[in-house]
């Protein structure tokens, strides 16, 4: 069942009891930290809005699973604290919208986002945490996903002050999904998915499976995939950021694929073996792509991070006029534009997961 209002038309504001459910709202959560939130049911034109005020780190189990149907909102309003987590038992599925000023997580066996999740930073993770305090402090932590776990975007996700980090077993980002961070998108595929504070580390995926697909558009300062076995992608990987790098990284044996509609548009930064029938568009002065006209393009040659070449500079045909990293900052200023206009009304931002801006839990990696 969607998120629903309770019986009778307008709004009702009431404190969670000690670890208890929002008072009339059907397969709503438990909250598992007593007197961190209250919370408001309201209808709204076309379906509902349910809000949390947050207090204080606030962890929610969500024992009957989620669902956020069409029409229907879920808000997390952040007055202190530090975020919230969603534990959720089953699957989680948001066609309809999540937002928030701050910092959310949710872990859950499976995840589909059709509709939106917009908040200051965003964790989605296919999986379970192994310390959910962690999140809230500045402390490594691990995200395990079991067999059959998986996170499909079909809709958009947006970090609009830090990090979006999507992780599981298998992440699926569909054509026609989005990512955007004010900060950067980091994407592990693995049993395990390690995530450190502090920014000098990058994410890392362990275990004996693991696949990222790659099929939207995804942008940020810097960007990451990492699979165990696989990562492909067929969409638009957009770093702009002072640094643009674009991470691409598998374990021993696995492959990374850039097909023929990939196009990438930052330093590629490449760790495993390379399979690119795409598009690389490298920003730094004097390595970028050149546009011939309309349909040709002089590529550059990719490099791996010791220096040796992994792919000739080449010259590619395109179906259309091509767009070079100039073209990127363009488009990231109308976003940013577009992005104020739908804020205006919107709630302050404040806290955050531990600065998290770039993770690894083994071996340090730098940037």
């Amino acid at each position: 069942m969607p998120l629903l209002p309770s019986l009778t038309l307008g709004s009702l504001a009431l404190a969670l009891p000690a670890a208890g459910q929002c008072p009339g709202m059907t397969g709503g959560p438990t909250l598992e930290t007593p007197g961190s939130a209250t919370c408001m049911h309201e209808l709204i034109a076309g379906g509902s809005r349910t809000t949390f005020t947050l207090t204080a780190d606030t962890v929610l189990a969500w024992n009957d699973g989620m669902q956020v149907g069409g029409g229907h909102e879920l808000v997390f309003d952040l007055v202190d604290g530090n975020g919230v987590l969603n534990a959720v038992s089953g699957g989680a599925r948001i066609d309809g919208i999540v937002r928030s000023n701050g910092p959310v997580a949710i872990f859950a066996d499976r995840i589909d986002v059709g509709g939106s999740v917009e908040a200051g930073e965003v964790v989605l993770a296919a999986g379970s945490i192994d310390d959910p305090a962690a999140l809230f402090s500045a402390s490594n932590y691990t995200i395990e996903a079991a067999a059959g776990s998986r996170l499909t975007v079909d809709g958009t996700v947006r970090a609009t002050a830090g990090d979006a980090i999507l992780a599981g077993r298998l992440v699926n980002l569909r054509g026609g999904a989005g990512v955007d961070a004010s900060g950067s998108v980091r994407i592990g595929g693995g049993n395990e998915v390690a995530v450190a504070p502090g920014g000098e580390q990058r994410l890392a995926a362990g275990g004996s499976r693991g696949v990222v697909l790659h099929l939207g558009e995804s942008r940020g300062a810097t960007l990451e995939l990492v699979g165990v076995d696989e990562v492909t992608n067929a969409g638009r990987l957009v770093a702009d950021g002072p640094e643009p790098k674009v991470f691409l990284e598998v374990g021993s044996g696995g492959v990374i694929n850039n097909e023929g509609s990939g196009v990438i548009i930052g330093t590629p930064v490449i760790d495993g073996a390379f399979d690119n029938d795409g598009v690389v568009l490298e920003p730094s002065e004097g390595d970028t792509a050149a546009v011939v006209n309309s349909a040709v393009l002089k590529l550059p040659a990719v490099r791996r991070p010791g220096g040796e070449k992994e792919t000739r500079s080449r010259v590619v045909t395109t179906q259309g006029a091509a767009t070079a990293s100039s073209d990127a900052g363009r488009d990231r200023q109308r976003a940013n534009a577009v992005q104020a206009a739908r804020n205006k009304d919107s709630l302050l931002r404040r806290g955050s997961f531990f600065g998290m801006r770039g993770q690894s839990g083994g071996k340090k990696k730098g940037r």
